[in-house]
């Protein structure tokens, strides 16, 4: 049986993903937030190369994932989700903020383990999906 790392060594596209990084939000709501994240613009070459690693991942009986895809960046965990008024204002004037771009041509496997301490993240292989200079 071919495992998740070399099913997902074949995944390919003909240009690099530009990611926008615009907007901030919480995951599952402002009211309740134990997540903030950097939104990420869709686009058409990062939506076919989520397809292509999803159709990748179902050869080795990897489900498919329920939820639509949300590209997001994380850039925090809460333990306690009610924010200081202070954090709350900061980040809705931020809310419609742009932070730049960036340009990708491989992406990673990650071990994610959630720990009393935080989160701990292992990457266990590194995948060129684009050639490096193909920003399209």
């Amino acid at each position: 049986m071919i495992e998740i790392s070399d099913a997902l060594a074949v995944v390919r596209t003909q240009q690099q993903v530009v990611a926008e990084f615009h907007g901030i939000g919480f995951f599952p709501d402002a009211r309740r937030p134990s997540v903030v994240w950097v939104g990420i613009q869709p686009s058409d070459i990062l939506s076919t190369l989520v397809a292509e690693v999803n159709r990748v991942l179902v050869i080795v009986a990897v489900p498919r994932e329920e939820k639509a895809f949300v590209p997001h960046l994380t850039i925090a965990r809460l333990k306690e989700t009610r924010l200081s008024a202070c954090l709350r204002d900061a980040i809705e004037k931020s809310k419609s903020r742009a932070f730049g771009t960036l340009a990708a041509s491989e992406f990673h496997l990650i071990e994610s383990k959630l720990k009393s301490s935080g989160a701990e993240y292992t990457t266990l292989r590194s995948f060129r999906f684009a050639p490096e200079d193909s920003k399209g």
